[in-house]
């Protein structure tokens, strides 16, 4: 095979061939099967991509909260980086400590609004677009005791106007 090694390495390219020739091996013996039902992976190769690295399971403590199991990481690693998004970073640290003071402000303002305490039954809309603030959102909404519902700025007004009277 010849291939530009600026692209690719050989190592590749030796992949790329052992598929080939897997395609053909079954083309040749399995002519009545359409092209697209075969496979370009061998057995080995199949279980390595399909079931080895999708193996994610992985088993944590039932007992513990999202927010107890986030701030377990902000103890162990509070220099660590949490969160990254286009350009911007935050630590665990950061994300804790911002995540603590907008929860602390979700609660004082819900309970001016109602007069009651927010209690894990109570939504609280979040109407962010992808960002780091939208993860510190839904970080602090968990730590006021509330639950978040996701509202797409991207929704037409009408939508919007309808899952918050909901």
């Amino acid at each position: 095979m010849s291939y530009a090694t600026s692209l690719f390495s050989h190592e590749t390219i030796e992949r790329m061939a052992r598929h080939y020739l897997v395609l053909l091996e079954r083309l040749v013996t399995n002519d009545k099967i359409p092209y697209l039902s075969h496979s370009l992976l061998d057995a080995s190769n199949y279980q390595t991509m399909v079931h080895d690295w999708n193996a994610t399971d992985v088993e944590y403590p039932r007992e513990g909260t999202i927010v107890s199991l986030f701030e377990s990481q902000v103890e162990k690693s509070p220099d660590a980086t949490a969160l990254l998004y286009e350009d911007q970073q935050l630590t665990y640290r950061e994300l804790n400590e911002r995540s603590d003071r907008l929860a602390l402000e979700i609660r004082k303002r819900y309970e001016h609004r109602t007069g009651d305490s927010l209690g894990p039954d109570t939504l609280i809309a979040l109407c962010l677009e992808r960002s780091l603030e939208m993860v510190v959102g839904v970080l602090a909404v968990l730590k006021a005791g509330g639950a978040y519902v996701p509202i797409d700025p991207g929704y037409p007004q009408e939508r919007i106007d309808f899952i918050l009277e909901d």
